[in-house]
């Protein structure tokens, strides 16, 4: 009788080890849209698969079969209901592999359009299975608490040192310094880096995109034909989705080639006259109805951290600058944040900035060039209305949540960082991730180290100027109004020419509506004309300002920004 206790017991511990050596990687989402989810997982064998899911934890009662015999399992959940969260587990070869607990859940999206709070995760050039990754995850999980993360994008790197499928399962799918654990319940939106590219199509790659294979596309699962929004790319290099009111946009920088045809960057020919992934960008763009837009990929048009984008062989973050950022720019997209250089950079609110750090102009470049910080009154303002609506882009380097920069490279080139950054940080240890809060009409953006500090916040905010219908416009009696240096620091000058002599009354205020000053009350005669701006004596703090030039049945409108 102790024998055959002893047989069941033995044989009953195998199989339990059997299941768990069955499941080799996973269960990790993909594809998250308003109605649908993918559950993705390995195993060691070629066997079916099966999700059991519901919104009760203690009664799973949908299922989702894929009869197939495979080793990786992609099994999509169909007809869910938006903003709804479901508990599930996974079966393969009738052994549950994974689940249900507490830890197995998911959240679709909220039906696009939606006005809700929106958190955020992004995080780059991760994945080093170190611990710089370790504490860079556990600081968000920290921050985050109870609050759920709605959208975790990547930003490329995301397997040192070559993106082969061994790095992914030891760097990406680990548990300990990795994200294994938070894939149960932590959706991603993959974008891929230089180093992922290793084992696809290395520099310089001569292969059409469209037949580019590899680890990171075997991993990734990505919505292609618009059904999480936004305009189809046919293609998983690049996508775009909606969540809420905010619009995503997953980029390919590494897709440059010195043959023209695959050249979908532009960095070393003419190809992105044709390329078919600026078309789609185009596409995209003019389509979207969302009022919040976010790019991000892998390399960025500026940095001065472990990598240079003035240096003459960073041909790809040359194009990205030239080619890429001033469609977006076109096109009002308010964020854009990128990886690879292994620091952390924050611009001001920027414009047409496509040259060197050495051709940076502050009176042309700079939208707003304050802090950017709402407690201090600094929020970047970015109008929804006026001849140039959604004006100014911020850019984010986040290039360290797993790599920093080596003890024997200079942190940032020449000494100094790019003239282009309000913020910046990096050096040997220093890692940390960006988090991005959406909440109706504003933004917010705050950098954590990953030893739990927030050292960078911004806000931008989305407003249009009571009683002004169009910001910089020009009357038919008032041209060529403007105010120098703008921005600045004690004292400005508004020039303004008319055509024919009037009364005008020229007043200066605040975006807030919470100060206002008048400048001139007075008769002008024609021509040019000039008004000194005093900051001392107007009382003027820092922050954004709006001189309104005021004839009557018209007006001229200009910005203008006080910094220290």
């Amino acid at each position: 009788m102790k024998k055959l206790y002893f047989l069941i017991f033995t044989f009953s511990f195998l199989g339990y080890i059997t299941e768990a050596q069955q499941l080799l990687r996973g269960p990790y989402q993909q594809k998250k849209t308003p109605n649908s989810m993918n559950i993705r997982w390995r195993t060691a064998d070629s066997l079916d698969a099966k999700v059991y899911y519901g919104t009760d934890l203690n009664n799973l009662n949908l299922t989702a079969t894929v009869s197939t015999l495979e080793n990786d399992h992609d099994v999509e959940l169909k007809n869910l209901s938006p903003y709804t969260k479901y508990f599930y587990k996974i079966e393969s070869g009738g052994n549950v592999l994974s689940g249900p607990d507490t830890a197995h859940w998911f959240r679709t999206a909220p039906v696009a359009g939606t006005v809700q709070p929106i958190r955020v995760w992004a995080t780059g050039d991760f994945g080093k299975g170190n611990d710089g990754q370790r504490l860079t995850r556990d600081a968000y999980l920290n921050y985050s608490k109870d609050k759920e993360t709605d959208v975790w994008i990547w930003l490329g790197d995301n397997a040192y040192q070559d993106g082969a499928d061994s790095d992914y399962q030891a760097k990406v799918f680990e548990q300990y310094y990795a994200y294994g654990d938070i894939f149960k319940f932590m959706h991603f939106y993959p974008s891929p880096g230089n180093h992922d590219y290793h084992s696809v199509c290395g520099i310089p790659c001569q292969q059409d995109p469209r037949q580019h294979k590899g680890p990171y596309y075997s991993i990734i699962t990505a919505p292609q034909q618009g059904e999480a929004g936004g305009e189809p790319s046919t293609l998983e290099n690049y996508y775009s989705f909606d969540y809420g009111n905010a619009h995503f946009i997953s980029l390919n920088s590494e897709l440059g080639s010195p043959t023209a045809a695959y050249d979908w960057i532009g960095a070393y020919t003419n190809g992105a006259s044709t390329s078919p992934m600026i078309q789609w960008l185009k596409d995209d763009l003019s389509k979207n109805t969302q009022p919040w837009v976010i790019a991000y990929w892998h390399q960025p048009p500026y940095t001065k951290g472990s990598h240079d984008s003035d240096l003459f062989y960073e041909i790809y973050m040359k194009a990205i600058r030239e080619k890429i950022t001033p469609i977006l720019e076109q096109y009002g997209v308010d964020l854009v944040v990128n990886g690879h250089s292994h620091a952390f950079e924050r611009s001001y609110l920027l414009k047409g900035l496509t040259g060197t750090a050495a051709t940076f102009n502050a009176q042309t470049n700079v939208v707003n060039g304050t802090s950017g910080k709402e407690s201090l009154g600094e929020a970047y303002i970015k109008y929804t209305d006026g001849t140039e609506p959604n004006k100014g882009t911020v850019y984010v380097v986040c290039g360290n949540s797993g790599s920093d920069v080596a003890a024997n490279k200079a942190l940032f080139y020449n000494g100094s960082p790019h003239p282009a950054m309000f913020y910046w940080d990096g050096g040997t240890g220093v890692c940390g991730s960006f988090i991005i809060d959406i909440d109706g009409n504003k933004l917010t953006g705050r950098y954590l180290t990953s030893n739990n500090v927030v050292k960078d916040e911004f806000t931008i905010k989305k407003q249009s100027v009571t009683g002004i219908k169009n910001i910089n416009s020009i009357t038919s009696s008032i041209s060529d109004a403007k105010v120098f240096p703008n921005p600045f620091a004690k004292n400005a000058t508004l020039s303004f020419t008319l055509s024919k002599p009037m009364a005008l009354n020229i007043e200066l205020f605040s975006t807030d509506g919470k100060m206002s000053r008048v400048l001139s009350n007075s008769s002008f005669n024609e021509g040019e004309h000039s008004i000194e701006i005093n900051s001392d004596a107007l009382h003027l703090s820092k922050g954004e300002y709006i001189v309104k030039i005021n004839e009557g049945k018209s007006a001229s409108f200009e910005r203008l920004f006080k910094v220290d």
